[in-house]
Order: structure tokens, then sequence, then C-alpha cells
């Protein structure tokens, strides 16, 4: 089954651009029709339009060359029918029912029309070149992220490693401060104890050393009492 070319669909595109250019709230409440309007048919209408404004970002030169004729023939009346609501005038005769006759157009024409290229829609979607854009940018997406979450990872890793490195360190680290402040605490107190000791022990001395002065200078100087004189004196005599 040969695929077509962009020379293969003449008025297709054209066909296409034409309904998704058209206004669809103008289009169905034209004031001069007054309550004979295409109110009615506005939901039709907007379904219409956007299944060709789909067609229309869609690559349809790759349509099959023999589902082309059908295709292309569907659009047409599809955009015919917009064109007659278009020029409708409630003037001459009937004018409700032809108006009616119009809508019920416009509903079985999309109703074909959304059934034949629904067929292809997949594969037009497949081929657009913005999907497959999409899919290749997904995909390096993909690729990036899990790239980035292995980095994430391998670093997160390393971090740790690293945050157990200088744990460990840190323990050792407080431990060694550890017994340095206790030792550098005990020989400042020995220190202290030994200053204080040699301090005591000059001063023991020095009130010794006093008491002997002070003995000696109260033998000399210091007259005794007259009962120990007498003693004294009976000591040398004997």
């Amino acid at each position: 089954m040969a695929e077509a070319t962009k020379v293969d669909v003449p008025g297709l595109t054209e066909y296409i651009e034409k309904i998704a250019g058209w206004n669809i709230d103008d289009l169905a409440e034209r004031k001069e029709l007054g309550i004979i309007n295409f109110t009615t048919a506005k939901e039709t209408l907007r379904k219409a339009q956007a299944l060709f404004r789909e067609l229309q970002i869609l690559p349809v030169h790759l349509l099959p060359e023999d589902e082309l004729p059908t295709l292309s023939s569907l659009t047409q009346q599809v955009s015919s029918t917009f064109d007659q609501m278009a020029s409708f005038s409630i003037e001459g005769p009937n004018p409700t029912q032809r108006r009616d006759v119009l809508i019920t157009q416009l509903q079985n024409t999309y109703s074909k029309a959304y059934k034949e290229f629904g067929r292809w829609l997949g594969f037009l979607s497949y081929k657009s070149t913005n999907v497959q854009e999409a899919a290749r940018a997904l995909n390096e997406a993909v690729v990036g992220a899990k790239r980035e979450l292995e980095g994430v990872v391998s670093y997160v890793l390393e971090m740790k490693k690293q945050a157990d490195s200088i744990v460990n360190a840190m323990k050792e680290a407080a431990a060694t401060v550890g017994v340095g402040h206790y030792s550098t605490r005990f020989e400042d107190v020995a220190k202290k104890y030994a200053k204080d000791s040699k301090g005591w022990l000059w001063a023991a001395l020095g009130f010794a050393t006093v008491a002997v002065i002070g003995a000696i200078l109260s033998a000399i100087f210091w007259p005794l009492p007259e009962n120990l004189r007498e003693m004294g004196g009976r000591c040398c005599n004997t």
C-alpha cells in the first residue's frame, strides 16, 4: 500500500485549514437568523472543528494513497456544510426545515469523517515530527535522569564514606583530646600541690626558725619568774 505524498492530496489540506479556521460562535449564533440559527448544532460544529484541527498538525501526506479519495471527499463535505451554514438565509420557504436538514447533514458527514480518519489518527500521531521529537526528548530526559540519579547515588555514597571517616577521626581525636585534657589537668593540679607543699614547707621552716630565735631572745632578754630563777640557782649551786 503506497504512502501518499503532498502532491497526492490535492485540496485535502486546504479543506482542513478552512474548517479549522472557522469561528464557531459566529457561525452558530448569527444574529440575522434570529431564533432560526445553528445554536443546537454548536457542539457538533466544535467536535468537527476539533477533529480537523488535530489533522491540521498531523502529517496527512503520509496517508495511504488508496484512502485519499474517501478522506478527501468527506473533508470536502464537512467543509461544504460549514459553508452552507455560513450562507444560510431565513428568506424563502421553510427556513426551519432547511436549517434542520443542514444540521442533520453536518452530523452525518462529521460522524463518517470521524470514523474514517479515526482509523489513522494513531498512525499519523506516531509519525508526527512533534510526537517523535517529544518521544526522543522524553527518552533523553529518562536517560539523563538515570545518569543524574546514578551520579547522586555515587555522590551520596562517597559523602557517606567521607562522613564515616570524619566521624571515626573525630572519635579518635576526641579520645586523644580527652586523655590530654585530663593529663594536663592532673599535671596542673600536681604542680599546684607541689607548689603549695613547698610553700607550706618554707612556711613551717620559717615559723620554726622564728620560734627558735624567739626562744633564744626570750631566754636572754625576758625575766624568768622568781620561782624559776630560784630553781635554776639551786641547780647551778649543786
